[in-house]
């Protein structure tokens, strides 16, 4: 479950619904950190505030196991878990932080899009571990590079997943489940927590 939202600090600092992100004022970007033994460790500055909670994740995961409390649903880290128990804790905070550097890419207003130096839309969606991101294709409008993060999204995270566009429009992407939990809240996604109980529920199933 998504953790309190950090408290803002002095220092250009403001509040995220994440656990473990502060918005940095000056930079404009999602800077995520974690206390661990005691210091504050900087996991890197990222332009979309879900990549530096992904990155706070990771490194929970990582460093606290099991233990570890979350913003985002265990099940979605399952097939990261080995590549995390491959390399090292220090290995994988550098990939985090060289992943956030080369994020600092012109924005847009949709998640996962950036324009590209040819004029395009530049559509892709970060990876858990080892590459930075898989690119989606480059598109003429910027509304359809932010389609085609959302299918992608989707199509990984099923209702998990923080889409641009209503959800109802992938409604094709899901299972009949998930359709059907959809239908039951007209097409619009009820509170996380909500979601978070009906996979919890089909799991045990």
């Amino acid at each position: 479950a998504a953790g309190k939202a950090a408290k803002g600090k002095a220092g250009g600092q403001g509040s995220s619904k994440y656990r473990g992100v502060t918005h940095h004022i000056r930079t404009g970007r999602w800077e995520a950190h974690i206390w661990q033994e005691g210091k504050q460790v900087y996991l890197g500055g990222f332009s979309q505030e879900d990549q530096a909670a992904l990155a706070y994740d990771l490194v929970a995961l990582k460093c606290r196991g099991a233990k570890a409390v979350l913003n985002f649903d265990a099940e979605s880290y399952r097939g990261s878990l080995a590549q995390l128990q491959s390399v090292t804790k220090e290995e994988l905070i550098l990939s985090l932080r060289k992943q956030s550097r080369g994020n600092a890419r012109a924005s847009s207003r949709f998640r996962g899009v950036t324009r590209h130096q040819k004029g395009k839309w530049e559509a892709r969606i970060g990876q858990s571990v080892g590459k930075k991101y898989r690119y989606l294709g480059l598109y003429k409008e910027e509304e359809d590079a932010a389609r085609a993060y959302d299918s992608e999204a989707v199509k990984q995270r099923g209702l998990l997943a923080i889409v641009n566009f209503p959800m109802d429009r992938y409604r094709g992407l899901l299972d009949d489940g998930e359709r059907a939990f959809l239908a039951l809240h007209r097409g619009q996604l009820p509170p996380r927590e909500e979601v978070d109980k009906f996979y919890q529920q089909r799991a045990r199933l």
